[in-house]
């Protein structure tokens, strides 16, 4: 069973052809590239392995919170290839993918921080599975909810790297910031939970909604 799984972060779009949980082959481009090149390039990946569109099981991709334009040209470009080809898509959720690919027993809670640009934070703050807090937050807003849980918190996440002396200052003993910090989801995450989501509904969507969370500055 082949598929394709497509991950968007901050810098760039990366893709993978898959099999099973095997990557076959990956490529990435710049996020200022994506709009135009996208397409292109996921078809250079099946020709190399003389495969088709038709020859796909489904697509996964990354449904955000993310930046807004390089979110959008990646829902877009899926939505339009689901619409010629019929494959069925998998949407994910860039924050519970992170939270499955860093889950870690030896921490009572963990918050996954996400930088939401304007002082904010997209935010997903873990339990175990149990997810506590979930949203958009500013800073200020997230420590003090933060500060009225018990123990140590792990911090994860490029949020974290953009906020960690104030969240040093606020929450002291209490905040854990690893010395190397996973910045975002990597792409053996999305795809993986792709998988587990096709093998699980036996089923996907013909349309991606993107994850936004919050209003684009110029809807305001």
């Amino acid at each position: 069973m082949y598929y394709l799984a497509i991950q968007n972060n901050y810098n760039e779009v990366q893709f993978s052809l898959m099999s099973g949980t095997t990557a076959i082959i990956s490529d990435s481009l710049s996020k200022l590239h994506a709009s135009k090149e996208l397409v292109a390039h996921l078809n250079t990946l099946l020709i190399s392995h003389n495969l088709t569109l038709s020859d796909l099981s489904f697509i996964a991709a990354n449904c955000g919170p993310g930046p807004f334009t390089t979110l959008r040209v990646v829902i877009t470009t899926v939505n339009g290839i689901a619409y010629a080809s019929k494959l069925p898509l998998i949407g994910i959720n860039a924050l519970e993918a992170f939270a499955h690919e860093w889950n870690d027993d030896s921490y009572a809670i963990t918050a996954i921080l996400f930088n939401a640009f304007g002082n904010d934070l997209y935010a997903l703050v873990t339990k175990g599975t149990e997810h506590l807090l979930y949203g958009v937050y500013s800073i200020q807003d997230l420590l003090h909810e933060l500060d009225t849980l018990p123990g140590t918190i792990r911090f994860l996440g490029n949020g974290t790297d953009l906020h960690a002396q104030i969240i040093r200052e606020k929450m002291g003993d209490k905040a854990y910031i690893p010395e190397s910090n996973p910045e975002y989801s990597s792409l053996a995450s999305i795809a993986r939970m792709g998988l587990e989501k096709w093998k699980s509904e036996k089923q996907g969507a013909s349309e991606l909604m993107p994850l936004y969370l919050k209003q684009h500055p110029a809807q305001r």
